[in-house]
């Protein structure tokens, strides 16, 4: 029953990183569109962006951006609920996907990361068929392991980016992805230092 929750989990992941990449291609169509911004080469302003969702709070840097939109998932049949927060930074022209999901205490050991960096990989491959994978490793966040993927992929005729950060604390497993059209530059020098400055920890009862 376990290995069909996570497998129910990684389908569900993938869902959503394809409906990421629709979001995305609507958006730089719109952009498109639009009369021409001249860009800056200024570093683009980043500030603290906290997410809470049940019983943890997200922290990271981000551009300015408006409200996340929430949807939430619930699969109480195996055990297994998603919040899918998403809102796309217009100056920067990047869209902010988080993903938390949260797996039922059953009684079996929760999902390592390595189980769930091979399900975000195959969801990956899956949702967006990458032309290139550049970064597939692991990588340390203020202590906590963590995994990023960063690959180039194709929609609609139009090369993107995206930049993904897993991350798995016991039966919660965090996806951060960070996603842009691969000629917006605005916000590619900062990308590391908004993917290191992630932090994930479980809310403290009061």
């Amino acid at each position: 029953m376990t290995a069909g929750k996570y497998a129910y989990a990684f389908i569900a992941l993938g869902i959503c990183a394809a409906s990421l990449g629709a979001t995305t291609a609507q958006a730089a169509e719109a952009a498109a569109s639009s009369p021409a911004q001249t860009e800056t080469t200024a570093p683009i302003a980043l500030a603290p962006v906290t997410i809470s969702d049940h019983g943890e709070t997200l922290t990271m840097l981000l551009p300015q951006l408006p409200a996340f939109q929430k949807e939430e998932q619930s699969f109480p049949a195996i055990g297994f609920s998603i919040g899918k927060y998403t809102a796309r930074a217009e100056a920067a022209g990047i869209d902010v996907l988080v993903q938390h999901s949260v797996f039922a205490d059953d009684g079996t050991a929760p999902p390592t990361l390595d189980e769930a960096v091979a399900g975000a990989r195959d969801a990956i491959a899956a949702a967006y068929q990458p032309d290139r994978m550049t970064r597939d490793e692991r990588i340390d966040l203020g202590g906590m392991p963590a995994h990023r993927f960063s690959y180039s992929y194709t929609v609609n005729g139009a090369p993107y980016v995206d930049d993904s950060i897993v991350v798995a604390i016991g039966f919660n497993q965090w996806n951060i992805t960070l996603a842009r059209r691969a000629e917006s530059t605005a916000a590619a020098p900062q990308i590391d230092e908004m993917l290191t400055s992630i932090r994930v920890q479980a809310d403290t009862a009061e």
